[in-house]
């Protein structure tokens, strides 16, 4: 029997057991209402909240999608790397360049992989 697909493209016992791996590191994952309006105060569709340390915290929207996913979780290595500096978009570039580049394996879907080239491009521009 196949598994039910949220409309993000993955399963409900996926998301799960990425979400259960991610708090295993010991982060935080913020998946409510107020996380939604905090993203929706950003601009943003998930965020993660640096602690220099990759424990720190993920804001995801109700059915977040492949791409907000896999970009939180470079994000966590990059923070756990001490690659992320404030106000300094090199760890944006650098995720959404690894997004592009492992499409496949993640199976991010052709639609976002243009959203992220079209984004990487803004961040490239300056």
């Amino acid at each position: 029997m196949k598994q039910a697909k949220l409309n993000n493209g993955f399963s409900p016992e996926l998301l799960g057991r990425i979400k259960s791996a991610i708090r295993r590191t010991g982060a935080e994952i913020w998946d409510n209402a107020e996380a939604s309006r905090y993203l929706e105060r950003r601009g943003a569709k998930a965020a993660y909240i640096a602690d220099g340390k990759g424990t720190g915290t993920f804001a995801f929207r109700e059915n977040p999608t492949r791409s907000d996913v896999f970009e939180e979780l470079i994000h966590q290595a990059q923070d756990r790397r001490g690659e992320i500096r404030l106000g300094d978009p090199a760890h944006e570039i650098a995720a959404a360049e690894k997004l592009i580049r492992n499409r496949k394996a993640y199976r991010i879907p052709n639609s976002e992989t243009r959203e992220t080239i079209r984004r990487l491009r803004y961040l490239r521009r300056g």
